[in-house]
Parts: C-alpha cells; structure tokens; sequence
C-alpha cells in the first residue's frame, strides 16, 4: 500500500511539472511526496529513541547499578550471616527483575521479526530504488533490533554473574557455619571465675531493666497493658474452643474396654501434637504483636519477652511430643513398646533436655539485651552441654524395653546393645566436644538430638497415619468415614477414594510443617525458605526446560476433578 501510494504521488509530481516547464522553469512546485515521507521518518525517529529498547536498555543499566552495589555489599557482610542472608533476597529479587525486562523485550522482538519479514529484502545492486519511506523504517526496525539483542544479550550476562554470587553468598554462609561451629573456647578456672562475676553483674542489670519497665508500664501504658492482655486471653479461648470444635475427637484419648486401633493411636498422636502445639504457637505470636503493636515493649525487653514465648513453646511442644509417642499414663495408647517406668523415664530425660536448651536459650538472650560479655554465653552453653551428655549417658543404663511377658507394668528390660552404646557415645562426645572447648559444636548436636529427632518422629508419624488411612477399607471404619458414607450415602469405593485423598491431605500436612522446622533447625532462614518455595512452585530447571510446580499440580487437581 504505502509503495502504490508513492508511485502515484510521483505520477502527479511528474504531470505537476511537466504542465509547468512551458510557462515558466523559474517555477517549480515543491516536491510534496518526499516532504509527506520525510515526516512520517522524522516521527519514527523520535518515537524509537524513547521507545521499548530505550526502556528496556534504562531499566537494564539500573539493573547493572543495583548488582555493582549488591557486590560491594557482599564484600563488606563476609562476616555477617543475616546480612548475607538478606542481600542473598536482594540478588534473587533482582534477577527475576532482570529475567521481566528480557521477557518483556522478546515480544516486540518477535513483532520487529514479522515487520521485517513484511518489508522484504532490500534492493540489489542494479534493481530499482525502494521508497524511501520503506528504507527509513526498515533502518529504524534494524536498529531497534540491534538495540534490543544488545540489551538481551545483557541480561543473559548478568542473569549468569547474579547466578554466581548466588551461588558466592552460600558458600560464604557456609564457611562462616563452619567457623562459627567448629570455634574453640578456652574453659578454664579464670574463665569460670569471670563468667560468676559477669553473671551477678547480669542478675543485677536485668532486674534493674526489668523493674523500671513495669513501673513505666503501669504508670503510662497501663490501659494499652491491659487491653493487649486481654486482646492476647481472647485469641486463646478462641483458638481453644476452634481447635476443641473441629478436631476434639483427634485430641483426646477416650477410655473403652477395647484397645484402641493403630489407626487411631496414630491419628491422636499425631494431631493432637501439630494442633495443640500449633495454637499455643499461634497465641505466643499474637501475643507478642499485640504488646509490640500497642508500644508496651521496650527495645531492650522486646527480645527477652519474645525468646521467653520461645521458650514455653519449645518446652510444650517436647511435652506433647512425648506423651503423644511414650504415653507414661496410658499404655493402651503407647506408639512403642516400653514398660510403664521406661516410657515415664524416656519422656523425663528428653522433657529435661529440652529444658536445659530452652533455658539456655532464654538466659543467652538476656545476655545479649544486657550487653554481657561473650564468655558468660560460652561457659553458660558448656554447662547445658555437659548436662545434655549426662543425661543421655544415664539413660543408657536404664531397663525401658517391655517384659517378655508383654506386661507394661513389670520390670522392664535393657535397651539393645546397639542403641545403648549409640547413646552412651552421643553423650560422651558431647562432654568430650564440651571440655576440649568446642562448645558451639556440643551445643549444636544437642539440640539437633532435641528438636530435629522430635520433629522428625512427629512428621514421620503424621506419614504413617496418612499411610493408614489410605489403605483399602480403613477409612471406611473411621468416624469421618462414617459419617460422610450416612451422610452422602456414598459406597465402600468411593469411601477409599476419599480415603486415598485424605491421606495425601495427610502427607501433605505432615511435610509443609515437619521439612521446614527441621531445615531452619539446621541453619535455613525464613527468607531461604521462601527464595527455596518461590523457585520451587514457579521455576525449575532441567537443563534447558522450565517446568512449573504450580502448573503440574493444577493439571493433577483437573484429573482428578
């Protein structure tokens, strides 16, 4: 169209002129066409120079600048675990900013493709000359696209360098782990002396902090005290009366002349655990926002009241752990089979571990908003450490295991060779890890032994019970089961078949809570585990293919639907 347009304004300029050469050649029209497409040209022009690849290229030197300042301060955090941990966000966030401006650019290159394809090949040597309108665009299309791949070929660049300092920030985290736990402490008399002196100083300090706070508190923030404590009880009591409601039958242990199925030990076991602990987890933080929200902490008592909630929720959740699993009071209901007295001394000695570490926990953050010195945290650790060993080296020696009579109250029998040297070198190494001075060390593996055993023997019972209740007619003779086979008056299939989805329901619970306990047990951030679930439910990479969590799960969910 625009070729047929030029040919016959070049016809009626030839005419113009031809009927104008006999009268007079001073006059001469003006040429009307090349001036109609020089304009078009001149707007193009301006419209390319703040056009996409304009854009496109602004944003991508931003994004250049933010990684140059990313690298410095990377430099300057080598020493910093959450410091790291935050620019390691920063990096991800960045490079997704990075991959938007190269996908949002592939579009117009695809368009800038097809228009060039339209235009054609421009004219050989010795073929006619092409409008100049044509040339002017295809120039302008050709630069764009040059602009473009510049600026796409950038993106690929840094997307690789942000892969590498990804990749730099963990290995650096991982070191400063290393360094951190495999640090050596010198524990000696003078040390000790030191650390007694240190502690009075503290007892003094936080009693000092402690008494001023409440005395500012009733005198100026009496009401906001109040009403966040009320705020705090009316959360419990309706976080109590849910939880009661939707799932009593699965928190308590009802007494019948029958013993109670696997199924059901299972299921109690399991939920009453995750629910209880997860309620009193959810009114500890609903708690401390409420105090914080109405201005009642101060800077230096904020960390003492959160980690003293930390510390109730350990200890709480170590207690429903093992009356869940060892059931000292109820041996009907027992996961394991232990005497009467071995599964009240088992659940002692990891009730009072936990205590050791909690209050280690607690006492260490009040160090830390006190300002004490380093080495009343360090021998304060030693002493829980060594605690910690001997208290598994005693249960070593204990006699747990059922009579052959298969009676719970009877004397008990010894534990297996092989798992009572396993605990006897679990708490010598401890003590020994604690005296040579890697007191870091000694305290990690002990709360590992603590919390990581915990929570994993809680995820893996939540993986039975899903098990259970996926097998062929065991949901059917559950209370849900029954109700919803009365209820819908649905047939034994497909009672397994909700069976089957439930006990997936079931797996997936037990995974999302256990998998990411364990992981900021070991070292994990809050901020890694979202970085890990973002590039697990968007993006992953096989090689050269993309696959997205999200899209295959949503295909499984329209199979099944």
């Amino acid at each position: 169209m625009r070729l047929t347009r030029f040919l016959l304004q070049s016809l009626l300029f030839v005419s113009l002129a031809m009927a104008g050469a006999g009268s007079s050649h001073a006059q001469t029209p003006p040429p009307a066409a090349p001036a109609q497409s020089a304009q078009p040209a001149v707007e193009q022009n301006a419209a390319t120079q703040s056009g996409p690849g304009d854009q496109a290229a602004k944003h991508m030197a931003k994004a250049k600048a933010d990684f140059a300042a990313l690298q410095e301060s990377v430099k300057q955090s080598v020493d910093d675990d959450d410091g790291l941990v935050a620019l390691a966000g920063r990096a991800d966030e960045l490079n997704r900013g990075v991959a938007g401006i190269s996908g949002g650019i592939t579009p117009r290159l695809d368009q800038i493709k097809a228009r060039l394809a339209e235009l054609g090949e421009p004219p050989k040597e010795g073929q006619p000359p092409e409008a100049e309108i044509v040339a002017n665009e295809r120039n302008a299309l050709m630069a764009e696209r040059a602009q473009l791949n510049v600026v796409q070929g950038d993106a690929e660049t840094l997307t690789a360098s942000l892969g590498r300092m990804s990749n730099q920030i963990a290995e650096l985290r991982r070191k400063l782990f290393a360094a951190t736990l495999l640090r050596r402490s010198d524990i000696s008399a003078s040390v000790l002396a030191d650390a007694g002196t240190a502690f009075v100083q503290e007892v003094g300090a936080f009693q000092q902090a402690l008494g001023s706070w409440l005395g500012f508190v009733l005198k100026f923030k009496a009401f906001a005290f109040a009403a966040a404590i009320f705020m705090s009880l009316a959360t419990a009591l309706i976080l109590l009366s849910g939880s009661y409601r939707l799932f009593g039958h699965y928190l308590q242990r009802k007494e019948s002349d029958e013993p109670p199925s696997y199924i059901s030990r299972l299921s109690i076991a399991f939920w009453s655990t995750l629910v209880r602990t997860l309620s009193l987890a959810t009114l500890l933080v609903t708690s401390y926002l409420f105090l914080d929200s109405f201005n009642v902490l101060r800077p230096d008592i904020a960390p003492v009241v959160a980690a003293l909630f930390s510390t109730i929720g350990v200890i709480y959740f170590v207690r429903r752990f093992t009356n869940a699993v060892f059931a000292p009071r109820d041996p009907q209901w027992r996961l394991v089979r232990l005497s009467n007295r071995g599964a009240s001394s088992i659940s002692a000695c990891l009730l009072a571990m936990a205590i050791v570490h909690a209050l280690d926990f607690f006492f260490g953050s009040i160090s830390e908003s006190m300002g004490s010195p380093l080495v009343l945290t360090v021998v304060r650790s030693w002493i829980a450490a060594l605690i910690i060993g001997l208290i598994l080296i005693a249960a070593s020696f204990g006699r747990p295991m059922m009579a052959k009579s298969r009676d719970p109250d009877a004397p008990g029998r010894h534990w297996p060779k092989g798992l009572a040297i396993v605990l006897r070198v679990l708490g010598g190494g401890l003590i020994f890890a604690a005296l040579t001075g890697y007191v870091g060390f000694a305290r990690f593996i002990a709360s590992q032994l603590i919390f990581t055993g915990a929570i994993g023997v809680t995820t893996y019972i939540g993986l039975l019970s899903g098990k259970a209740i996926s097998r062929t007619e065991t949901f059917g003779d559950t209370r849900p089961g029954q109700y919803l086979a009365t209820r819908f008056k649905l047939g034994p299939v497909v009672i397994d078949q909700v069976g089957l989805l439930v006990g997936f329901c079931i797996y997936g619970v037990a995974l999302a809570t256990g998998i990411p306990l364990i992981l900021l047990l070991w070292g994990f951030h809050v901020q890694d585990l979202q970085l890990i679930a973002y590039r697990l439910f968007t993006e992953v990479r096989l090689g050269g293919i993309s696959i997205s969590l999200v899209g295959i799960l949503t295909g499984i969910l329209l199979f099944a639907g």
